[in-house]
């Protein structure tokens, strides 16, 4: 007889709990993935997830909603979690992107949620100070998870030199700015990328630097760890002033120091406290680390150790199992 019940409001049918940290979308794996695996070890309790709150819950977690054709989700999730709250149940908020800040559909969606909640859950110290201007109610920080081992450093350089990058379709547009606006006089260059489908379009259509040889690839965990191994720098830029970037997590730059790889990164909030261990990709000394990536061997391993064991799975993990007072 379970007496305690869980479940994630997300915008799937039929997920299952079995699979779910290898989900196909990043806010599933990284925010409910480890979460129900920590909860599945409690003694008497149920974890579900889905688009429908099956009947009396005990815990609810609204996750990142998703507006498609045809449907009034905004609506339909509004009238459950105001049912779950009326029931008696406690009511969280994961909040990954600032889209009230943005004032978008889904922003309009959390500001009505925000309503309703017992408390928030960000990825970032960042999104915490952006979240608690929005509301009076606890505001907890949990990162996103790690998803790879430490992989060994990279030794090799190769002629052209090779930069990788791997992100969302929403992130490919900092990319093809980014490699847009390298000098022309730049040395020839190999560009790995990895994102979804969408992603995947759009930087082989919107790159056209003279000088950058693009190859792009559908994203997979173990794409990633595979073509990581033919490269020599990992790129991310970004936008430190773009509103929905301002909290975003750091675990784009994590996984990049565990692929073993010098990185170059935007300075981004939740970069800074990792300052030390990537170079400012939007500075002179970006070029240094492209035409010499061995020189930051030692600040690549110095990364692994600073940055890899604090977003271990398990970690992570217990925090979620914190959350609940376990």
């Amino acid at each position: 007889m379970f007496t305690k019940h869980i479940h994630w409001l997300l915008p799937y049918s039929d997920l299952n709990i079995e699979k779910i940290q290898s989900h196909a979308m990043a806010s599933v794996r990284f925010r409910s993935g480890p979460s129900i695996s920590a909860w599945l070890n409690l003694p008497d309790t149920f974890c579900s997830a889905g688009d429908s709150v099956p009947g009396l819950v005990s815990y609810l977690f609204i996750g990142k909603i998703r507006f498609d054709a045809g449907l009034n989700r905004g609506e339909d999730w509004l009238y459950q979690i105001h049912a779950a709250k009326q029931s008696g149940a406690k009511i969280y908020l994961d909040y990954t992107d600032d889209h009230i800040g943005i004032g978008s559909e889904a922003g309009n969606f959390y500001a009505k949620a925000l309503n309703f909640v017992d408390a928030c859950i960000v990825p970032s110290d960042a999104m915490k100070t952006i979240v608690s201007a929005y509301t009076d109610t606890d505001v907890f920080v949990i990162p996103d998870p790690l998803e790879i081992e430490p992989q060994s450093v990279h030794y090799k350089v190769h002629n052209p030199k090779r930069l990788f990058w791997f992100g969302h379709s929403t992130n490919a547009p900092f990319l093809t700015q980014f490699i847009n606006s390298l000098p022309q006089s730049l040395d020839p260059v190999q560009l790995i990328a990895l994102s979804n489908e969408s992603g995947v379009s759009s930087i082989r259509h919107k790159i056209f630097h003279p000088a950058v040889e693009v190859r792009v690839d559908l994203w997979s965990v173990d794409k990633m760890l595979l073509l990581s191994k033919y490269a020599d720098v990992c790129i991310i830029p970004s936008s430190a002033t773009v509103r929905n970037k301002l909290g975003a997590s750091a675990n784009r730059l994590i996984t990049a120091f565990a692929l073993g790889l010098p990185t170059a990164a935007e300075r981004l909030s939740s970069y800074l406290p990792y300052s030390d261990f990537f170079t400012d990709i939007r500075s002179p000394d970006f070029f240094n680390l492209l035409e010499n990536p061995l020189a930051f061997l030692d600040r690549t391993k110095q990364s692994q150790i600073a940055g890899t064991e604090e977003f271990s799975v398990s970690r992570i993990g217990a925090r979620w199992l914190e959350l609940l007072g376990t």
